[in-house]
């Protein structure tokens, strides 16, 4: 399993410890931290994963984390989301399936109603078009990700692209138990502002636009 982090000492205690008692040190835990400057390192101590360093970037520290840890099955976890409780058995479904790749559904974790109406628009676009994001937990077979060589190194829209990618091999096996995951950004930018802007940042990398110039468009609109 693989976790990308970037400063996240204030929730990464919390996830850690529900995540090893579901677990049950039957998995590894490659935790890839991009540069942190508060007390992500420091908390980590606590539990027994593999911290390893990368170039601050989604995609270069999946793409690193997947290439240290070991087994044949690979999970692309975020640090502010927390997976199902019957995650062990849903994986032993997948594994003894044909796909070689798949993701959660996702639910947002804030109860008002306008969240779940989000959350519900994610999983039905995901199961529409097979395209899905990080937030989904993304999971799948080594021998996909060495296919199609990782994630490609952009500085957004990267697990779009590797969807994108994947989908034609094979449609995502779909796992309808959801993860819950962090809703901050939608509050702190406005969830009808973070929709939209979400959805046309996904328009425009579809019509070519460079993801370099996606990232300044997301993380200037962000301020």
């Amino acid at each position: 399993m693989v976790m990308p982090v970037l400063n996240e000492a204030a929730g990464i205690e919390r996830n850690l410890d529900r995540l090893f008692h579901l677990l049950n040190d039957q998995w590894q835990v490659v935790v890839v931290d991009g540069g942190s400057t508060d007390d992500t390192l420091l908390k980590l101590q606590a539990f027994p994963v593999k911290v390893i360093s990368s170039q601050a970037g989604r995609a270069r520290q999946m793409n690193a984390g997947a290439n240290s840890v070991s087994g044949e099955l690979i999970v692309f976890l975020h640090a502010d989301t927390q997976l199902p409780d019957d995650f062990m058995p849903q994986m032993n479904k997948f594994i003894h399936s044909r796909c070689m790749w798949g993701r959660f559904d996702v639910e947002l974790d804030d109860p008002r109603w306008l969240f779940k109406i989000i959350s519900w628009f994610i999983n039905q676009r995901s199961w529409i078009t097979g395209v899905c994001t990080g937030d989904q937990a993304l999971f799948l077979r080594r021998e996909l990700f060495t296919r199609l060589k990782g994630y490609v190194d952009i500085p957004l829209m990267e697990d779009v692209e590797f969807t994108l990618r994947a989908r034609k091999v094979t449609r995502p096996y779909r796992i309808t138990a959801p993860v819950l995951t962090s809703a901050r950004r939608w509050i702190r930018h406005g969830p009808v502002k973070t929709v939209l802007l979400m959805w046309w940042l996904r328009l425009a990398f579809r019509f070519g636009v460079s993801p370099q110039r996606l990232h300044s468009w997301y993380y200037g609109s962000s301020r």
